[in-house]
């Protein structure tokens, strides 16, 4: 079982970077793999966010549209949630299947699907998830549509994006001048030496793009809760894992810079993810 869930795994991960690097035949030595690997036992920010917004995971039936991996969906059945994953890939619902068989006594379950059309009930959810899925939809607003429907009254919805206005461009792994249009982009990444069809898939997002998309939805109470996460990290570098990072926010606060780098940060939300909370009415 613990191969199968690798195989899986490498198959994944390797189908989720043919479209952005020329060679993914390396593909156990990569970080990602490496990350991915046990990231259900990497999860517990992300689990304290959901448990801060929306209460005691326990007992609460939970819809992860995109779930990769399962790394994201197991941690939170971990924490007493009932979790259904819908992915479209084949080789991320087995190696979900595969993660969940490691532990006993868990609620998950996954199924191939598309978040366009996710085929529940409405109103049936405590909790929607969707991490670092959404600007890969093919109609965005239609998978924030279907969160809302499947959503009960009261319900939340939690996505976790890239931001497109971050000089790094996650995907490919490289920096960027960001927003670029994608005919310049496709001629800038070609010319990194990476695939340049993978620009064409993605969905460019702004913070403020996306907020207006969820509020047309029928979303209240929106919040990024990736804000006071950096606002903590710049007041305590200690708290960064990436050890360039943590000596520039050193200098920055030796400065004395710490709130005007801060201000700059968040007024032009320059920062690399956006990890928004929106509710559906009661």
């Amino acid at each position: 079982m613990k191969d199968d869930f690798k195989h899986h795994l490498k198959n994944y991960i390797a189908e989720c970077a043919k479209d952005f690097f020329y060679e993914t035949s390396n593909v156990y030595n990569s970080d990602k793999f490496k990350i991915m690997l046990t990231q259900e036992n990497e999860s517990s920010d992300i689990c304290q966010k959901l448990e801060n917004k929306s209460g005691d995971l326990k007992g609460k039936r939970v819809l992860d549209i995109g779930c990769g991996a399962g790394g994201r969906s197991v941690a939170i059945a971990l924490k007493g949630a009932a979790v259904i994953g819908v992915e479209p890939l084949i080789d991320g619902v087995r190696a979900s299947r595969a993660r969940a068989l490691k532990y006993t006594n868990i609620r998950a379950d996954f199924l191939i699907g598309e978040g366009e059309k996710i085929p529940f009930k409405d109103c049936l959810f405590d909790l929607v998830t969707s991490f670092c899925v959404l600007e890969h939809a093919k109609r965005i607003d239609e998978v924030m549509l279907e969160a809302y429907r499947t959503l009960k009254k009261g319900g939340f919805f939690y996505c976790e994006l890239p931001n497109h206005l971050f000089p790094i461009e996650g995907h490919y792994e490289t920096f960027w001048f960001p927003m670029m249009p994608k005919i310049f982009a496709q001629t800038y990444f070609r010319l990194r030496g990476r695939n340049p069809r993978g620009i064409n898939n993605l969905i460019y997002i702004t913070q403020k793009g996306v907020i207006k998309k969820i509020k047309q939805c029928g979303f209240k109470n929106i919040e990024d809760l990736n804000i006071n996460y950096i606002k903590e990290r710049i007041d305590n570098p200690e708290l960064m894992q990436n050890i360039n990072q943590r000596r520039i926010m050193r200098f920055i606060k030796k400065a004395g810079l710490s709130k005007i780098f801060t201000f700059l940060i968040i007024k032009f939300s320059i920062y690399p993810a956006i990890h928004l909370c929106a509710k559906k009415e009661d």
